[in-house]
């Protein structure tokens, strides 16, 4: 098995899910911004399957997914709001 860290970008689409998909079992490390972009830091093995994983990016003060599982902070939203990531079971 091969490990590896990287980034994956998140689309700024705020308060709706969005799809990645990463290789079976990846496991998210950590969130921020990298060149201004919300992101993920993953550590995974490249030769794995793919899986679709679902994320959320909310800002401070909206409603979260009820299922959601907070992975950190990314940053601040362009209205200076705090910038959350949760992840989501698929539906």
């Amino acid at each position: 098995m091969r490990r590896i860290v990287q980034h994956w970008d998140l689309a700024p689409h705020y308060e709706s899910p969005q799809t990645i998909r990463l290789p079976g079992g990846a496991e998210i490390l950590a969130v921020g911004l990298h060149d201004g972009v919300p992101n993920l830091v993953v550590l995974l093995d490249p030769v794995k399957p793919p899986e679709d994983r679902v994320f959320y990016l909310c800002p401070a003060g909206c409603e979260v997914p009820a299922t959601g599982r907070w992975l950190g902070l990314a940053g601040r939203h362009t209205d200076g709001r705090s910038l959350h990531v949760f992840e989501v079971p698929r539906a």
